[in-house]
Protein backbone atom coordinates (compact mmCIF):
# COMPACT_ATOMS: atom_id res chain seq x y z
CA UNK A 1 0.00 0.00 0.00
CA UNK A 2 2.73 2.26 1.00
CA UNK A 3 4.28 1.67 -2.58
CA UNK A 4 0.96 2.78 -4.74
CA UNK A 5 0.75 5.90 -2.23
CA UNK A 6 4.13 7.01 -3.18
CA UNK A 7 3.58 6.71 -6.53
CA UNK A 8 0.33 8.33 -6.61
CA UNK A 9 2.36 11.15 -5.16
CA UNK A 10 5.00 10.92 -7.76
CA UNK A 11 2.25 10.83 -10.67
CA UNK A 12 0.79 13.80 -8.90
CA UNK A 13 4.05 15.84 -8.97
CA UNK A 14 4.62 15.17 -12.36
CA UNK A 15 1.08 16.27 -13.45
CA UNK A 16 1.91 19.73 -12.16
CA UNK A 17 5.40 20.03 -13.47
CA UNK A 18 3.72 19.26 -16.65
CA UNK A 19 0.90 21.79 -16.15
CA UNK A 20 3.47 24.37 -15.47
CA UNK A 21 6.02 23.31 -18.23
CA UNK A 22 2.84 23.76 -20.66
CA UNK A 23 2.15 27.30 -19.21
CA UNK A 24 5.46 28.45 -19.50
CA UNK A 25 6.07 27.31 -22.91
CA UNK A 26 2.75 29.15 -23.91
CA UNK A 27 3.74 32.27 -22.68
CA UNK A 28 7.12 32.13 -23.96
CA UNK A 29 6.10 31.66 -27.57
CA UNK A 30 3.21 35.10 -26.77
CA UNK A 31 5.89 36.56 -25.64
CA UNK A 32 8.48 35.95 -29.07
CA UNK A 33 5.03 36.90 -30.97
CA UNK A 34 5.08 40.32 -29.51
CA UNK A 35 8.54 40.94 -29.37
CA UNK A 36 8.92 39.90 -33.24
CA UNK A 37 6.11 41.65 -33.93
CA UNK A 38 7.70 44.88 -32.30
CA UNK A 39 11.67 44.35 -34.49
CA UNK A 40 9.29 43.69 -37.99
CA UNK A 41 7.44 46.94 -37.34
CA UNK A 42 11.13 48.58 -36.25
CA UNK A 43 12.75 47.40 -39.16
CA UNK A 44 10.02 48.67 -41.15
CA UNK A 45 10.35 52.05 -39.67
CA UNK A 46 14.41 51.90 -40.51
CA UNK A 47 15.15 52.55 -36.61
CA UNK A 48 16.22 49.12 -35.95
CA UNK A 49 18.72 48.79 -38.99
CA UNK A 50 22.30 49.82 -38.40
CA UNK A 51 23.27 48.77 -41.95
CA UNK A 52 21.42 49.48 -45.19
CA UNK A 53 20.11 47.03 -46.86
CA UNK A 54 22.44 46.74 -50.03
CA UNK A 55 25.48 46.68 -47.70
CA UNK A 56 23.67 43.51 -46.15
CA UNK A 57 23.16 42.37 -49.38
CA UNK A 58 26.56 42.74 -50.73
CA UNK A 59 28.56 41.26 -47.97
CA UNK A 60 25.97 38.07 -48.39
CA UNK A 61 27.14 37.91 -52.47
CA UNK A 62 30.72 38.33 -51.14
Amino acid sequence: MKKFEEMRIRSDKLSKYGEYTIGIKTLNHIISAINSLYLSRLINVKIYSLIEKNEIKNSIKI
